[in-house]
């Protein structure tokens, strides 16, 4: 030490004030904490830049919240959809069912008034032939006159 004086022979400093070196320190300090502050700066805008990441995030689960929501319903709607045409379906089926079996039956009467037409047609020949033979006995004894 010589009076004021400080030597720092670490620093390469030689003969330097105490003052001097306060003064540099200080300006060191200054310099650390203008760092310190543009770095407190840049993590405030990196926190905000991820809470407004967080709140996009946020926003977008609750978008895809009320999509599976209306996915839900769709499928429940669907659901309920199917089920009415299952039921359909079945009615469809049972009246098929219906009109197959009234088709036959349909087809059975046709078959049976054909077949009754033919025995009247028979009938009403046979009836003819007889009223023939009538008029012709009647014809031939006399009884009735001709008509041809």
């Amino acid at each position: 030490k010589r009076g004021n004086q400080i030597t720092l022979a670490s620093r390469g400093d030689d003969n330097m004030t105490t003052e001097e070196m306060l003064l540099k320190l200080l300006e060191e300090q200054q310099k650390t904490n203008e760092r310190v502050e543009k770095i407190g700066e840049h993590l405030e805008k990196l926190e905000n830049k991820v809470e407004y990441m967080d709140q996009k995030i946020n926003l977008t689960n609750s978008k895809l919240e009320t999509l599976e929501n209306k996915v839900d319903y769709m499928d429940q709607k669907i659901n309920l959809t199917n089920s009415k045409l299952e039921k359909l379906e079945s009615k469809v089926e049972y009246m098929d069912q219906k009109i197959n079996l009234t088709n036959s039956k349909l087809d059975d009467v046709r078959i049976d008034v054909k077949y009754s037409q033919k025995l009247v047609q028979k009938d009403i020949n046979k009836l003819k032939d007889a009223q023939d033979t009538v008029i012709a006995v009647l014809e031939h004894r006399g009884i009735l006159k001709s008509v041809n």
